[in-house]
């Protein structure tokens, strides 16, 4: 079946309890599912031949024109005169990096107007927030406005409508649900977790990659179950430190020193390398992470690596994103700078995957995206023997 001819949209099917954004991918009416030509190749032929022929390079009038609209559309949507100055002083604070990849980006400066000049929080995607691990936070509805302001996502504009049904973030809604279902299912004493201080930690959880650790702060994770937990935490963005404090303050009301997580910044194989965690980990995540990787080899070493790390009767949870045209479109045209490299089908990531659980000896399980007609990932579990 060819890209033209497949379904857009995802199939209507049960969502998660407790995610808005999962709810509203079923409100057709305000939340319109993405299209092909219309919300991706439309803007990445245009990015393109703006990049090739250079009469179809943005003008300088059509750049204004854009700057116009954002300060009008706060004028007409900022409730009071203090929220209007200080989304206007914003949009200012971020338009000279705006107007950087304006300028040399025909499908921005055509996506902006048609979409992105349209809400007090989009501009700040291109402008600062891509490759940000924070922009992933637009997944559960929450993210900056112009202003600056951590807050939740204004309903009907464009900002929410990516948040709901962008295929990119629900598959991470995806993968964050299937992670903390994994977690609930091998340490079945977190459901009658009573906060007791002398408690003895339930068990470990490892999760490679952790980003802002979506996994544990959504899906009805309490405070008290991150705290019961011996989680170990790794990333090489030491700036992911402020933005952990303002989603822990948003999502629990505690600064993230209170969480009790071990949050190391340092690379995946100094954690894999760290004997005071060998055979621990009841639950080891490699989220979001293999794509990223050299070569098959690379990924297979990750992985045994991991299962140094799992106790007997624990599990590896990993994924492999595939490729989709939407994905093209948030590097080529929203300047999503990244050194992802997705498999070209589920096939291939399904076969990748088997390939690494005969070199190890492990079972495996995985799950192909069934709600999406176009798979953007394949999610793995691995049972070292």
């Amino acid at each position: 079946m060819s890209l033209f001819t497949k379904k857009d949209h995802y199939t209507r099917v049960s969502h998660y309890d407790g995610e808005p954004m999962e709810a509203a991918m079923s409100d057709y009416e305000q939340y319109p599912p993405m299209r092909v030509w219309g919300d991706s190749l439309k803007y990445i032929l245009a990015t393109v031949s703006g990049r090739i022929f250079p009469w179809r390079k943005p003008t300088k009038e059509q750049i204004g024109q854009i700057h116009r609209e954002l300060i009008g559309y706060a004028y007409s949507h900022c409730p009071t005169g203090e929220e209007l100055e200080a989304d206007i002083a914003g949009i200012e604070k971020l338009w000279s990096e705006l107007e950087k990849k304006l300028s040399d980006n025909a499908g921005l400066v055509q996506y902006m107007n048609d979409w992105g000049s349209c809400s007090r929080s989009f501009a700040q995607f291109p402008a600062t927030l891509v490759p940000r691990a924070i922009a992933l936070e637009s997944a559960f509805g929450t993210n900056y406005d112009n202003a600056g302001r951590y807050h939740k996502l204004l309903p009907g504009c464009i900002s929410t409508r990516c948040a709901a049904v962008e295929p990119e973030f629900v598959e991470l809604r995806r993968r964050a649900h299937f992670a903390n279902a994994t977690i609930r299912q091998l340490i079945p004493e977190l459901e009658q977790y009573v906060v007791t201080p002398s408690k003895k930690k339930l068990a470990r959880v490892v999760t490679l990659g952790a980003g802002l650790l979506v996994e544990l702060r959504k899906f009805g994770f309490t405070l008290a179950q991150i705290q019961s937990l011996d989680i170990v935490a790794c990333d090489m963005d030491e700036s992911l430190l402020v933005e952990l404090d303002t989603v822990f303050q948003h999502d629990f009301g505690v600064p993230f020193a209170e969480s009790g997580i071990d949050y190391r910044f340092c690379t995946i194989e100094e954690v894999l390398a760290d004997e005071k965690l060998r055979k621990t980990a009841r639950v080891l995540l490699i989220d979001g992470v293999l794509s990223y990787c050299r070569d098959k080899q690379h990924m297979l070493e990750y992985v045994a690596g991991a299962a140094r790390l799992v106790e007997p009767g624990g599990c590896i949870l990993c994924d492999w994103q595939v490729m989709e045209v939407s994905l093209i479109r948030c590097a080529l045209v929203q300047c999503w700078v990244s050194s992802m490299k997705p498999e070209l089908t589920a096939g291939r990531a399904v076969r990748k995957a088997k390939w690494i659980a005969r070199k190890l000896n492990m079972q495996i399980e995985y799950e192909i995206d069934p709600r999406n007609p176009r798979p953007l990932g394949v999610i793995v579990r691995y049972w070292p023997r």
